[in-house]
């Protein structure tokens, strides 16, 4: 990485020959180092420059602006860092050698958590759906309803509705690696898996089912007259589509028939 682009924050993928150029040079920066380490306490913090994310920096002729805690844990492992350094203690002003230890992005983020300074989900700056709005995302993908309206609602796209309920996006903690989601059973409680999409399913079993409806309430189909049995709260009067759609054409006959007696010639 160029000198330009090492101001906005310190080279961590550098070549051999310039981690041993930047090593010399920050060996005979030592005492200017020092100067500017308070050390009191567990943590060593750092009285110079600060970078915008935080961290002390220090001006380096080979890397330009460079961190502070990655310039203390090469004076104190005698070699210039070839990933990045991470604090232990949490604080990004400690230049502590024993706070700090190299690490990836794995263990940054790991770092991050444990810290409580990662911003996931609503926190992130660029989140556009609040934590309440992703659940809803979710729960109208497993009903079954089209991506499309789903998209139209939120004011995402297609893509992004696939992404968050198939947990590419925002976590997914409802999902498992086959992309199944875990639902709870109306009737026993118990967590069962389904794939997103279709029609919504409520019982893990038939059994569940069947137990559910015997709690439902038993009602006569006006169409056909076969008892079938609907929830409490369900105001269906006809046990299945067909009877429903036979119900309808029925009631619009009839209201055609009464318009024809009530007009006026």
């Amino acid at each position: 990485m160029g000198r330009r682009g090492a101001q906005h924050y310190p080279s961590i993928a550098v070549d051999s020959s310039m981690s041993t150029a930047a090593y010399r040079e920050v060996c005979a920066s030592e005492a200017r180092f020092r100067s500017k380490v308070v050390a009191r306490g567990g943590c060593w913090q750092w009285a110079g420059g600060h970078l915008s994310t935080g961290y002390g920096a220090m001006q380096l002729r080979v890397l330009g602006k460079t961190g502070a805690h990655r310039i203390a844990w090469a004076l104190a492992n005698g070699r210039w860092p070839s990933q990045m350094v991470l604090h232990r203690c949490g604080n990004r002003g400690c230049v502590n050698p024993d706070h700090l230890y190299e690490g990836g992005a794995a263990e940054n983020a790991d770092d991050a958590r444990r810290h409580g300074t990662l911003r996931t989900g609503e926190r992130h700056a660029n989140a556009k759906l609040s934590d309440e709005q992703i659940a809803e995302v979710r729960r109208l993908y497993v009903d079954g309803a089209p991506t499309a309206r789903i998209a139209a609602e939120f004011g995402i796209s297609t893509v992004q509705v696939n992404n968050i309920a198939r947990g590419r996006q925002r976590g997914g903690d409802r999902l498992d690696p086959l992309g199944r989601y875990r639902l709870s059973c109306e009737a026993c409680g118990a967590e069962f898996l389904r794939k997103p999409g279709g029609r919504t399913v409520r019982f893990c079993s038939k059994a569940c089912q069947s137990a559910n409806q015997m709690r439902s309430v038993p009602q006569i189909c006006l169409v056909c007259g076969t008892e079938f049995y609907r929830p409490p709260s369900a105001k269906a009067k006809t046990c299945s589509y067909r009877c429903m759609g036979v119900a309808q054409t029925k009631g619009a006959a009839d209201s055609r028939s009464r318009l024809r007696e009530n007009t006026w010639v």
